[in-house]
């Protein structure tokens, strides 16, 4: 799903899919890291976030051959993101419904 998500999302071909994916997910992993280390502590995952995006920023101008685009990676992951806690909403609500019936 996510894959399908951000390959809409930023328009990617083929060529673009097959480089973007391994930095992403290097990226993905080290964001998570610094968010699991930083538990509790907002601001200091805040900084470590903003300076690894810095960090592949330059990565994904390179792949997505535009600033642009490669800002879009870090919109398309905030809109995924409140998609998925749409989603989460959404089944947390149904069962609830069910229940009145």
């Amino acid at each position: 799903m996510k894959i399908a998500f951000f390959t809409r999302q930023l328009n990617l071909t083929a060529s673009e899919s097959k480089e973007f994916w391994p930095v992403y997910n290097s990226y993905f992993l080290k964001i998570k890291k610094a968010w699991h280390s930083n538990i509790g502590n907002r601001p200091a995952f805040d900084e470590k976030a903003s300076a690894l995006k810095d960090k592949y920023r330059d990565d994904f101008v390179r792949i997505l051959h535009s600033h642009e685009r490669a800002e879009n990676v870090f919109k398309a992951e905030k809109s995924y993101r409140k998609m998925l806690k749409e989603e989460l909403k959404n089944r947390k609500q149904v069962p609830a419904e069910k229940g009145k019936k």
